[in-house]
């Protein structure tokens, strides 16, 4: 059967740097519990950033008491249900089906059965009138998987036809299909290390990695950050930001040196773990295609160190999509995976997290003024 929805996915990443909102547009049909997507487009997008002091309390929220994290919880929710609202008056957006929001990730340690991303669903429902799915991960934990990353699912049903899918967001992420399977993890820390140094230098982000172009790789923080234990860890894996923070961050920040050379060598660790990454996957193939999103596509010095490294024993041809692709995919996926939800498919995949099955992730919250109850 042919079916239609129009969904505005949500994401607001770990670097903190705005709130991703991209209503889609979906044309599929499913048959026998299984979906084709026959067509998809993002019909408008919008980065709204978030304002300094809500900024600041995320990036603590860590540190909070229950009490603290559940009003913290409401006040994201409140800020996103009212940008959310704006976006959808301002381009007049109709019709609206649903909305798929990622909420911040406050904690992930699957290991102990914990993972949890903030942004009530509630009051994005409320102030928006519309039905909200939110906790994308919990369900696949609850299996034993590490409700990470949920990125395939975009790359299997959204973007086929290439052998790698590399995410660089404020963690460096990659997925690949090998054997009719699919499999991801996160590599290591990516644009969360380089925010980090260049906010130093009283910059939100080191413009087309120039900064980093301009310094010397340390060799001996190379090698130590390159020698992580969880770099050699096998998948399923997934990274907490703090974890990203303390293991990786942390050690640049403290490293001697100057703050153009920490970037170059966070750039060149970045390219080498990639690499790595690409190699471990033993893909039968004398040329390989990746394909790249997210924010970190934009430093052109980045990019260039991972096409050097990934062709010093392989044949990695790079692409990089149009800009709205990548700066909005993770709020397709979104889109997609609320998509999924709805028609009660599986949007996160065992093989890539480790879990007992696939399942179906996902908590709707139907506006109160409807008077109907979940």
């Amino acid at each position: 059967m042919k079916k239609e929805l129009h969904i505005i996915g949500l994401m607001s990443g770990s670097s903190l740097d705005g709130l991703d909102m991209a209503y889609c547009k979906f044309n599929y049909d499913v048959h026998d519990g299984l979906i084709g997507i026959n067509e998809w487009s993002i019909k408008q997008a919008q980065t709204t950033i978030i304002p300094h002091e809500l900024k600041n309390q995320l990036s603590i929220a860590h540190n909070l008491d229950i009490k603290k994290m559940q009003i913290l919880d409401v006040l994201l929710g409140q800020f996103i249900g009212i940008e959310l609202e704006s976006f959808i008056q301002k381009h007049k957006l109709n019709p609206i089906d649903l909305i798929a929001s990622h909420g911040h990730t406050v904690i992930h340690k699957p290991n102990q059965g914990i993972s949890l991303q903030i942004g009530n669903g509630e009051s994005i429902a409320a102030i928006t009138g519309l039905p909200v799915i939110n906790h994308f991960r919990n369900k696949d934990i609850e299996h034993g998987g590490q409700g990470a990353p949920v990125a395939p699912i975009a790359d299997r049903f959204l973007f086929k036809g290439y052998d790698f899918y590399l995410n660089l967001g404020g963690i460096a992420n990659i997925s690949y299909h090998k054997n009719e399977n699919w499999f991801a993890y996160d590599i290591s820390g990516a644009n969360q290390m380089l925010n980090a140094l260049a906010n130093k230098l009283q910059l939100s982000f080191d413009d087309k990695g120039n900064k980093a172009r301009s310094g010397q790789k340390i060799e001996a923080l190379y090698h130590q950050l390159n020698k992580h234990a969880y770099l050699d860890k096998s998948p399923p894996k997934s990274l907490d930001n703090q974890f990203v923070f303390q293991e990786f961050t942390q050690v640049l920040l403290d490293h001697e040196g100057k703050i153009s050379d920490k970037l170059c060598t966070a750039c060149h660790h970045i390219a080498s773990q990639i690499s790595i990454a690409i190699e471990k996957a033993e893909l039968d193939k004398p040329e390989m295609s990746m394909f790249c999103t997210g924010g970190g596509v934009f430093n052109e010095y980045l990019i260039e160190l991972i096409k050097d490294y990934c062709n010093k024993r392989l044949k990695v041809k790079i692409d990089i999509p149009s800009a709205e692709i990548i700066n909005y995919k993770e709020a397709a996926l979104m889109a997609l995976m609320g998509l999924l939800h709805h028609e009660k498919i599986p949007n996160v995949m065992s093989s890539v997290t480790g879990a007992n099955k696939d399942t179906i992730n996902g908590e709707l919250h139907l506006p109160k003024a409807l008077n109907i109850t979940a």
